[in-house]
């Protein structure tokens, strides 16, 4: 498919281990086995270390992508503290590989990691996917305060992208080229992360349509 698509590839972070424990034990564990669920969030953090140093040195693409859900409708799933203490340090150390190789790393969370951006573009994230506009991420505040340091990907609605009108997609791609692209480093995305099933196709068609339409730089939309 080149030159027209690359492929970015993903891993996790440690925080990530609390998915394959559950929330309700990873949990009791913060507070009951705090040395334990280092250990494991140690583990998998050497795991993802060997996945970046895999892709770095084979140069597969110029980004990478880190998957970590550490937000959720108005807030963080975990307090802003513990993540500063526990999957801060551990992100830096997880994608060094690929930053000493130069490439970009785009974090993807779900809900709102706004309270948290400072954090991680100190850790070395360059830029954030999917602004989950549902959660509350709001793109021109973002765009405003760390449009020099984040590359913004998302923000689109997913309930108009799925359910609304030909105007009121096309409406809400302006709204996100607004808000996002002006002095560059926005992409489109639907808001969730990734197209979902029930997604249909006219629509994802129309908001490209209208993003060619009105993607131009100088945005005038």
């Amino acid at each position: 498919l080149e030159p027209h698509t690359v492929l970015v590839s993903q891993g996790g972070c440690s925080i990530e281990a609390c998915h394959g424990l559950g929330f309700e034990l990873f949990s009791l564990a913060m507070y009951d086995a705090p040395g334990e669920l280092a250990r494991i969030m140690d583990a998998y953090s050497e795991h993802q270390r060997i996945i970046c140093q895999v892709y770095a040195d084979h140069n597969l693409a110029p980004a990478y992508q880190v998957s970590c859900d550490i937000g959720f409708k108005g807030t963080l799933l975990f307090s802003p503290e513990y993540l500063r203490r526990e999957m801060i340090p551990r992100l830096k150390y997880e994608i060094e590989p690929v930053k000493n190789a130069g490439m970009k790393v785009v974090l993807h969370s779900d809900g709102d990691i706004t309270t948290m951006l400072d954090d991680l573009v100190d850790a070395g994230i360059d830029g954030i996917n999917p602004l989950e506009t549902t959660a509350g991420m709001d793109l021109a505040a973002v765009k405003k305060r760390y449009g020099k340091n984040l590359t913004l990907v998302g923000n689109a609605h997913p309930n108009v992208l799925t359910f609304g009108s030909r105007d009121e997609i096309r409406d809400d791609m302006k709204r996100c080229l607004r808000d996002g692209a002006p002095g560059g480093g926005y992409f489109f995305d639907t808001g969730a992360g990734e197209i979902m099933p029930g997604l249909p196709v006219e629509n994802i068609l129309t908001a490209f349509e209208a993003l060619r339409e009105f993607g131009d730089y100088p945005i005038n939309c």
